[in-house]
């Protein structure tokens, strides 16, 4: 009808949107590698900023008679505890925008928005977002545990 002669495609055509979105299949993953070093930089930083702010207490503890192993494991709970927090809030916040932002872009090129929930990745996230927690926070720890209870109980 309209004057061309008509084309038989012997296999699936697909969008050019659909094949322009199949080229980024790398960013998801630097995103993931850029806040995994961020969270690990947070994780380190937020380890050393609460021992320093802790000095007072545990050179008390250190007087009371804590052990130094004692005083390692406490700053390794907080530490995981405070990762741990972080992750329960984080985690599902994450499903929920990134269901509500796949849905927008599944929307807009005209695809089903059938999200997926990849489980496994998400639980070695947070079990890999805890043991960072505690690795980051044995530095912090051993220089708490050496610290004279004297210098710490001299702050105020």
């Amino acid at each position: 009808a309209s004057g061309f002669p008509p084309v038989d495609h012997t296999s699936a055509v697909r969008p050019p949107e659909i094949v322009d979105a199949a080229a980024t299949r790398g960013v998801p993953v630097a995103v993931a590698a850029a806040f995994a070093a961020l969270a690990l930089a947070g994780a380190a930083f937020t380890a050393r900023a609460s021992v320093r702010a802790r000095r007072h207490e545990v050179a008390v503890l250190r007087t009371l008679g804590f052990l130094s192993r004692q005083v390692r494991g406490s700053v390794v709970v907080k530490s995981v505890a405070t990762m741990a927090a972080a992750l329960a809030v984080g985690v599902p916040v994450g499903l929920i925008a990134g269901r509500m932002l796949w849905r927008g872009f599944a929307d807009q090129m005209g695809v089903v928005p059938d999200p997926a929930d990849p489980w496994l990745p998400i639980a070695v996230a947070v079990v890999g977002g805890l043991v960072v927690a505690a690795v980051v926070a044995l530095v912090p720890a051993w220089r708490a545990a050496r610290a004279l209870p004297a210098d710490g109980l001299r702050a105020e």
